[in-house]
């Protein structure tokens, strides 16, 4: 236990940081001293007022000789900040008094909280990346599985593509022979005249940037075996 001498310091005494118990021990003796020789054999007692209390209360001493020694417990380390002390000496109804004590508790974190959630907000984001992942996976699979379609089978017809918002083919009223216009239509679908004829592409992209365009299945493997690992490591 760590012991303070009172009357060899100047200034305030820190006794310890909010909330301590049993590891600081304030000790008073000159004073004691002179009352005793003064005075002859007494009481002591130790008054502490802490910050923002609006009166003193005892703590116990252990008097030995002209030595009274204070052991700083939780309650007087409650409140950190400045507080102070003062001891008493009574001898057949005389009393007499030591000068004021200032004593100083440094603050602390308290006790602890419950544990927040560990990597909530990288988890998070994994998710949504997973989720990406995945949509753009179905999308590159409708682009395949609903490929476009002339309608009706004659030199007369048109290019119908697939709507995967409204689950059917719409008419993109480009011809299926002739003509020199390029289109995108759809989610990330587009037609475009060539010297071979009209080509039906799929705009694609080779990572998850945004909603509108699917990504490659090269792309997808990389990302999905990504984001697993990334979650397995969680």
């Amino acid at each position: 236990m760590r012991k303070i001498h009172a009357d060899r310091l100047q200034g305030s005494i820190t006794i310890g940081r909010e909330g301590e118990t049993d590891v600081t021990a304030v000790v008073f003796d000159d004073s004691i001293a002179l009352w005793q020789a003064e005075h002859g054999p007494g009481t002591v007692s130790l008054l502490v007022q802490r910050q923002g209390d609006p009166a003193p209360y005892p703590v116990a001493l252990e008097v030995s000789g002209a030595e009274a020694l204070w052991t700083v417990r939780d309650q007087d380390t409650a409140i950190p900040g400045y507080a102070k002390c003062q001891l008493s000496y009574s001898v057949d109804g005389r009393l007499a008094k030591s000068r004021k004590y200032v004593l100083f508790i440094e603050d602390s974190l308290g006790s602890a909280g419950p544990l927040p959630p560990p990597y909530q907000d990288f988890g998070d984001k994994v998710a949504q990346d997973a989720a990406k992942a995945q949509e753009a996976a179905q999308r590159a699979e409708a682009a395949v599985t609903h490929g476009p379609q002339i309608q009706p089978l004659s030199p007369e017809g048109t290019w119908h593509l697939w709507d995967r918002e409204a689950q059917q083919y719409k008419d993109t009223h480009v011809k299926a022979s002739g003509g020199g216009t390029v289109i995108s239509y759809g989610d990330g679908l587009k037609v475009t005249d060539t010297p071979e004829g009209l080509v039906l592409s799929v705009d694609t992209v080779d990572r998850v940037e945004d909603n509108t365009r699917p990504i490659t299945a090269a792309a997808v493997y990389t990302q999905v075996g990504n984001i697993e690992a990334l979650l397995a490591s969680i």
